[in-house]
């Protein structure tokens, strides 16, 4: 199977399950990037730490009824 062969099977398979026509788009893009040999990740130097990030104890009691 060819790459294009590869991204026509998968964008068909996205519009049968009813996907949005963003989502195929975002994944043709990437799967695009991907089989060009571009790289998707970041070097060590362009990462800045979070900064003021709560901690899971820090973070409010959530109703898990509210939540659905």
């Amino acid at each position: 199977m060819s790459n294009q062969d590869g991204l026509t099977a998968a964008e068909e398979k996205m519009r049968e399950a009813g996907q949005p026509d963003e989502a195929t788009r975002s994944f043709r893009s990437a799967y695009e990037r991907l089989v060009s040999g571009e790289s998707a990740m970041l070097p060590s130097s362009e990462l800045e730490p979070a900064g003021d990030v709560d901690t899971f104890d820090e973070l409010p009691e959530a109703d898990a009824g509210e939540i659905l």
